[in-house]
């Protein structure tokens, strides 16, 4: 791979997660893949190359792992498509909805970056969230065995890495970070990259929902393409805001789950805290999510606003790209333009408008129609080695 200067656009987040989230409605069994040391599933290195006959839709979508000195894959699937037993861990009955991970390590075995990735996600999927330890607890955790499929990957403090959603339709989902089309480079993001510590234990976790007659099959293919080290300046973390952990939506109601402030994170001495990109995670009930930039000084902007559940706008906020304004027209999707820098003092809140049609209470769950969340992921500068994290009753 041809060095290039390190740069960055916003990792399509989004996400649903927190331990309390990540319990689906599954029970598949525990189950070890083969070779799960590489970072890859057994069976897929050249998986692509010669075309996969799954028997299920989204064979296509297979994509094949990097060169091992460019990169890397990790993968959520079947590593024997003609193992039954192997294949039913992943497959999904008609009407079922679950959350489930799969625990790996990264075959890094020194530091790496990266600014730069591509996922595929087989239909059904509401989302995918790779959770990471940070740097202060890297060598502190004892990580399930690879392969481990697990109901909850909550448990061992790991992080919000990168993720993708909106993979629910019969397409599936194709993510390729830098976005295309969105590939001009802001001179302030030169230098920009994630951090990929050596030999890294992981979770991939995977949110699906079966709306189809038939059965599916869960499976996720992430590659990971490494950025030169020289060229970095400032590593990047992520934005975890979760808002209505406490909520209590009764049926037939209409509520404004509101949350924040979210306080800064401490940063070195100097600098400022800058935003590069967010993107709202709440379920089919919440008809509006807005974020506000509360100043110091009095007042607030808007400065994220979605009306789309499935697919929210991805909002990067640099000087290359220009989002639509918010409040531009009735229910369309906006943003502010431009970097977002925070200075002393200054905040973010947001809230989701809940409106339950249903006949039972809405409360805060992994379950897209019959639950709820009111969540804002997202990337800032400069990194502190953990997210930012605002978790809100």
């Amino acid at each position: 791979m041809a060095l290039k200067t390190p740069s960055v656009l916003l990792l399509a987040i989004p996400l649903s997660a927190f331990s309390v989230a990540c319990g689906g409605g599954d029970s598949s069994n525990t189950g070890a893949q083969t070779g799960a040391n590489t970072g890859i599933a057994a069976g897929h290195a050249d998986a692509c190359k010669t075309p996969i006959h799954s028997g299920y839709p989204g064979d296509d979508l297979c994509i094949d792992p990097p060169p091992a000195a460019e990169g890397f894959q990790l993968h959520f699937g079947p590593a024997d498509y003609d193992n039954p037993d192997e294949v039913a861990k992943y497959v999904l009955a008609p009407g079922a909805e679950a959350v489930k991970c799969v625990y790996l390590h990264t075959p890094n075995t020194d530091l790496k970056y990266y600014a730069e990735y591509h996922s595929r996600m087989r239909s059904g999927t509401h989302h995918m969230i790779l959770w990471a330890p940070t740097a202060d607890n890297h060598d502190k955790v004892t990580p399930p065995a690879d392969g481990t499929l697990t109901d909850s990957c909550r448990d061992l403090t790991y992080t919000f890495a990168l993720g993708a959603q909106s993979a629910l339709g019969a397409a599936g989902g194709v993510l390729d970070v830098p976005l295309p089309g969105k590939n001009a480079v802001a001179p302030e993001n030169e230098g920009l990259a994630y951090q990929e510590l050596p030999t890294t234990s992981v979770a991939m976790e995977t949110h699906y929902i079966n709306t189809t007659p038939n059965p599916i099959l869960r499976e996720v293919w992430l590659n990971i393409n490494y950025e030169d080290a020289s060229l970095v300046k400032t590593k990047i973390d992520s934005v975890f805001f979760i808002g209505g952990l406490g909520m209590n939506v009764l049926p037939h109601t209409q509520q404004n789950i509101t949350a924040g402030p979210a306080q800064q994170p401490v940063v070195p001495a100097g600098q400022q805290v800058r935003v590069l990109g967010l993107s709202g995670h709440v379920h089919a009930h919440t008809t509006h999510e807005t974020v506000w930039l509360n100043h110091a000084s009095g007042g607030k902007d808007v400065i994220y606003d979605t009306y789309n559940w499935q697919d929210p706008i991805i909002a990067e906020y640099d000087t290359a790209h220009k989002n639509p304004a918010p409040g531009a027209s009735p229910g369309a999707d906006g943003a502010a333009t431009g970097d977002l820098i925070l200075q002393t003092g200054d905040t973010i809140s947001w809230q989701c408008d809940v409106n339950n049609t249903t006949d039972a209470a809405l409360k805060f769950a992994d379950l897209a129609y019959t639950a709820e969340m009111c969540n804002v992921f997202g990337f800032f500068i400069p990194g502190t080695g953990g997210e930012w994290a605002s978790l809100n009753p």
